[in-house]
């Protein structure tokens, strides 16, 4: 009896061993489809975009706007530099006694400074955009002279462009830049009829503060006055008659690189230059 009970265990046993093994091979073969990301995109995303605006009936535009070709203004007006000279030399064996705060002989001036510009170029009003006033001043007489330039309608904020210098005796040649960019001028001359035309007055005499004194033969006063590189950014007038030449015949849109829709599909279209 106990024999036969131990042959059975032994049996049971190599029953149960074989099937307690594991497998050491691993095996891995998946395929898998699935969406990362998901949104709707439609007609309304576009509104955002700067090709398109939506009138108050809700129809959609799309607006393209691409520049074919640009001209300076200074292209168009060149005012030229203009220079002007004055000067007062007393004649040789005369002479003239100068109290203090009067002007030197043949001032004050008033005077129409007329602007030769090309193509029949005629201009009313001119904002100048940059630009300088060059004066070269020189006194030969014994007491200091005051000068003063005004520019009655070169305005701005409403105040008319104005030198005030006080040259002292003995200078030669000193020169001197005022800056005239912002200014607003009428070139309407002195009936204010005219074109092209600036209102320039000057004057020169002696300070209050000098001494009395004779201004004698040989002795008196220069000054040289240029208009050099205006460049106005508005003029109003009128342009003359001029033939530009564009360096092109034709100019690619490129609309499809800046709209790429697959279903968008335009009713009408219509092109302003």
């Amino acid at each position: 009896m106990r024999f036969i009970l131990k042959i059975s265990l032994f049996l049971l046993i190599l029953a149960v061993i074989p099937s307690c093994r594991k497998s050491f091979e691993t095996d891995w073969d998946v395929d898998i489809e699935a969406p990362i990301a998901r949104s709707k995109l439609n007609i309304k995303n576009f509104f955002s975009d700067t090709l398109f605006s939506s009138d108050p009936t809700g129809l959609l535009h799309l607006a393209f706007s691409k520049k074919i070709a640009g001209f300076q203004l200074d292209s168009l007006v060149q005012i030229p530099d203009t220079i002007l000279d004055y000067e007062f030399t007393m004649p040789v064996g005369s002479k003239l006694f100068l109290p203090p705060g009067n002007s030197i002989p043949s001032f004050p001036q008033t005077q129409e400074i007329n602007f030769n510009i090309n193509n029949g170029v005629e201009l009313k009003t001119a904002i100048i955009n940059n630009g300088q006033l060059k004066m070269i001043y020189s006194n030969t007489y014994t007491q200091p002279l005051a000068f003063t330039l005004v520019l009655p309608y070169t305005t701005k904020y409403g105040l008319p462009f104005t030198i005030n210098e006080t040259v002292n005796p003995g200078t030669n040649n000193s020169v001197k830049y005022y800056d005239l960019s912002g200014y607003s001028v009428k070139l309407n001359g002195i009936p204010l009829n005219k074109v092209n035309s600036l209102v320039q007055v000057i004057d020169v005499k002696v300070p209050a503060t000098a001494q009395a004194d004779t201004i004698r033969g040989g002795q008196g006063v220069k000054t040289n006055i240029s208009y050099t590189k205006l460049v106005p950014y508005y003029v109003e007038g009128y342009f003359g008659q001029q033939n530009i030449d564009l360096p092109y015949d034709s100019v690619a849109l490129n609309i499809s690189n800046n709209l790429q829709v697959s279903n968008f599909q335009i009713n009408s279209a219509f092109i302003n230059f």
